[in-house]
């Protein structure tokens, strides 16, 4: 019990801190972080791509799944489900951001599944991850529903977050549901 308490007031005290970021900042870090992992994606000749369209102060995403589409990358965003009362994720792939992408949960850009078709995780060699925050040891915090980490358990490809340096701590609060990434992005560095 204490984790959860700890958990749920360290993210209480991360979003603030993040909500509080200025808007230039949020702005030239993304760029700086979109950079590095379309790099990546090029290196390492990745063809398939799982990523999350921005919402509130998040590392803003919008210019990377523009790039990535413009790669030829397929492009999968997940929409937020319940099943059997759990919350899951399914992803689908995209194909242009005008037409495929429209209002989910909580307000969060979602692909359309009449309009896209859905992609198994066995499919993606990536999946690039939102976060509360993030810990050096590449730990991960997210909002407390568990989308991710439900996801996350039995995907075999790469689990990458991007977050703003700010946003990464020596270590945060977890337990044995969270989780690790192979890597945190930011800005300043790769963890």
């Amino acid at each position: 019990m204490e984790v959860k308490r700890d958990k749920k007031e360290f993210r209480k005290e991360a979003l603030k801190k993040r909500d509080g970021l200025l808007e230039g900042y949020i702005l030239r870090a993304s760029l700086l972080i979109e950079d590095k992992i379309c790099k990546a994606v090029l290196s390492k000749n990745l063809s398939c791509i799982g990523l999350y369209a921005s919402y509130r102060s998040e590392v803003r995403t919008d210019g990377l799944i523009k790039k990535l589409l413009a790669m030829d990358k397929r492009l999968c965003l997940p929409r937020s489900l319940k099943e059997n009362e759990l919350p899951i994720l399914k992803f689908y792939q995209i194909k242009d951001t005008e037409t495929d992408i429209i209002s989910g949960y909580k307000g969060i850009g979602e692909p359309d599944p009449k309009r896209c078709k859905e992609v198994l995780k066995e499919e993606m060699d990536m999946i690039i991850v939102p976060g509360v925050c993030f810990g050096k040891d590449r730990s991960r915090m997210g909002y407390g529903a568990g989308f991710y980490d439900r996801y996350l358990m039995d995907f075999s490809g790469e689990k990458v977050g991007i977050s703003f340096e700010e946003m990464v701590y020596d270590s945060i609060p977890f337990d044995e549901r969270d989780i690790p990434l192979q890597a945190v992005v930011t800005e300043e560095r790769t963890y």
